[in-house]
């Protein structure tokens, strides 16, 4: 989820995708937070209202936080981190089980002042924080690698004549890039100064 909502690359592709049968389906909503969702399941339910499909059950797995352009957030402690990763293997297979069983009711951990969050804080967030200008690489630090241009799942970051990564309009805010990098050369205006980098553990055990 971003910022206690659904992404709104997530919400356009439900709104425009044309999927054969999906009036007849069973829907469920499986999102990653970094500690709690607000009422994003509330508003998957409304898009999926809109498209006249079943929205039966959604599920929240808390992982280790990453969104670091937010003011005062940051990504989590060494010991938080792999907490959260040490029980996200099980959580997925009970969310699996049921899927499975047809267990009735939502199981998501929505956390306090959600109403706000979700109704309040998200819709400021989509207009005025996502926009990718505030994107570029500290010149001093950036080696060219280019893995910030792989990482990006929306191909928006091309390197330019001088290896350089520049950034396009076609962003999720995602930060793959910025966490990729292994300079820690991608900022995001002045918002990422001092933040941390979340990387990818090699592999997650039980």
């Amino acid at each position: 989820v971003y910022s206690w909502g659904v992404p709104p690359v997530v919400a356009r592709f439900i709104r425009r995708s044309k999927i054969k049968g999906a009036h007849q389906c069973r829907h469920y909503m499986v999102c990653t937070c970094g500690d709690d969702i607000g009422l994003a399941h509330e508003q998957w339910r409304d898009i999926m209202r809109s498209r006249g499909w079943n929205a039966v059950t959604a599920y929240s797995v808390q992982m280790p936080n990453t969104y670091v352009t937010f003011p005062g957030f940051d990504i989590d402690t060494e010991e938080v981190e792999a907490d959260k990763l040490s029980r996200c293997c099980k959580r997925i297979d009970h969310i699996v089980s049921c899927i499975k069983s047809g267990t009735p009711g939502d199981d998501v951990v929505t956390g306090g002042m959600k109403w706000i969050k979700s109704r309040m804080i998200y819709p400021l967030f989509i207009r005025r924080m996502m926009s990718p200008r505030p994107f570029h690489c500290l010149d001093n630090q950036c080696i060219g690698c280019g893995l910030c241009a792989k990482a990006c799942p929306m191909d928006n970051v091309t390197l330019n004549e001088n290896h350089r990564p520049q950034w396009g309009d076609n962003c999720a805010m995602c930060l793959a890039c910025y966490h990729a990098c292994p300079k820690h050369a991608v900022a995001y205006g002045r918002l990422t100064d001092k933040k941390g980098q979340y990387r990818l553990p090699e592999q997650i055990t039980d």
